[in-house]
């Protein structure tokens, strides 16, 4: 009875207990912040300020948004940089490329440094950058980085003559000029524009004036050797009489032989001459000024120079020739039976040729011809109209149906206030004159 009445007791201090305590908190529920991405996760345009990319790359990427952002404000300054170069230049789009390539590899730390990081966003996704470039800090350090090179200071150094001393500051001016030159063209009235037009006169000044000088000469008259013979040459300045030292010189093959490189020397003849040919054949070669070695890159086109070059013929010591009737109308006083005579007389003493009679046992088949050009415009009535007329040498592999010397053996020019029909007449008259004096002196 006792334990019954005890359980009763202990029993109602339970409920009383549990009665008086305070009521327990209610659980909080964790409500979720959403962020919404900004909009310019979806692209920025870039205006006349700045260039803005946005990079966006996922979570697991190897490569960055920021990088990828970087490379598409690259991308951005080459097809700026391509547009301006391919509107100011008429040269083919593969060199285009290819300078525009160079141009923005050498701007690498700029671009670098000048960009600005504007904003990042990462969901659980991806990852994203905006990034922006100022485009008056960009061409201020462009300005200003043409302004510390010093141009003033180096062109006079070149500019009244270019030998083996100063090619590595003329170098050097050329590199900075390209590296820079869709600036340079995109501001025409700065002194930068300017220094560009003096090395670029100065280069092609520097290219008229220079000449081939071959042992024997006749070679530079009529380009035309047999397979057992060598070419001597050196370069000379016409401007000064001088011999160049130090200018290279790339030589190159129709077929066989890979080119050759070469430097000059003011004091002797370069001697060059093939090995024993690995099948008969006519074969030819070219020696030019190599500017791509003497600039330090393909930059010659850059400042409209076309290197002087000669084409010389190699041929087989037994070749067959015929020399064509080609020359109508050239000089009246001559019959062209007359002319080909003298010709052929003075060609097989000088180069040691022997002509067929009959054009179907020939090899090779040579043959002379006329152009002339004119000015039919001029500025005003002070100017005369000029004409200038040209004796060339044509030869042509009969057995492989291709033409292997297009040479300008002569030249002359003529002018005339009145007409230039008159200056013509003229300049065709002189050329006729000198004409046999080519070959027979």
């Amino acid at each position: 009875m006792s334990q019954f009445i005890l359980g009763l007791v202990f029993a109602a201090t339970l409920i009383f207990t549990n009665s008086c305590s305070s009521t327990p908190e209610p659980v909080a529920v964790a409500t979720r912040k959403i962020v919404r991405a900004p909009n310019w996760v979806h692209g920025v345009s870039s205006d006349f300020k700045k260039w803005y990319a946005v990079g966006k790359s996922g979570i697991t990427d190897s490569i960055s948004s920021k990088e990828i952002a970087l490379g598409l404000i690259k991308d951005q300054i080459h097809e700026n940089v391509d547009k301006v170069l391919k509107l100011e230049f008429d040269l083919e789009d593969s060199y285009i490329d290819s300078l525009v390539y160079q141009i923005i590899s050498r701007r690498i730390d700029l671009i670098n440094s000048k960009k600005k990081i504007d904003s990042t966003y990462k969901d659980k996704n991806y990852s994203y950058t905006l990034i922006s470039l100022d485009k008056t800090d960009y061409y201020d350090e462009i300005r200003n980085r043409l302004s510390t090179f010093n141009f003033n200071k180096k062109i006079p150094q070149f500019s009244d003559k270019i030998n083996e001393e100063n090619l590595s500051i003329l170098a050097s001016s050329i590199e900075k000029i390209v590296e820079n030159i869709d600036f340079i063209i995109l501001n025409k009235k700065d002194q930068n524009f300017k220094n560009y037009k003096k090395i670029k006169s100065v280069l092609n000044e520097f290219n008229e004036n220079i000449s081939f000088v071959f042992d024997p000469q006749k070679i530079a008259k009529i380009p035309l050797i047999k397979d057992s013979d060598s070419i001597s040459f050196k370069l000379i300045n016409r401007k000064n009489s001088e011999y160049l030292d130090g200018i290279n010189v790339k030589q190159s093959y129709s077929d066989f032989f890979e080119p050759i490189n070469w430097k000059t020397s003011k004091d002797q003849f370069i001697n060059t001459k093939i090995s024993l040919m690995p099948k008969r054949k006519v074969l030819t070669t070219i020696l030019e000024l190599d500017y791509k070695t003497l600039l330090g890159g393909d930059y010659a086109r850059i400042f409209s120079i076309n290197p002087e070059k000669i084409k010389i013929a190699i041929i087989p010591s037994d070749t067959k020739i015929f020399l064509g009737q080609s020359i109508n109308s050239f000089n009246p006083a001559i019959e062209q039976t007359a002319f080909n005579d003298s010709v052929k007389s003075c060609l097989s003493d000088k180069l040691d040729i022997d002509f067929v009679q009959n054009e179907n046992d020939s090899e090779l088949y040579m043959y002379f011809d006329v152009s002339s050009n004119e000015n039919l415009r001029r500025m005003n009535r002070k100017e005369p109209f000029i004409s200038k007329a040209f004796f060339i040498l044509k030869i042509d592999d009969i057995t492989e149906n291709t033409q292997i010397i297009d040479h300008v053996i002569l030249g002359k020019a003529a002018k005339n206030f009145d007409f230039v029909e008159r200056a013509g007449i003229k300049a065709l008259q002189e050329l006729s004159h000198e004409s046999m004096k080519v070959f027979c002196n």
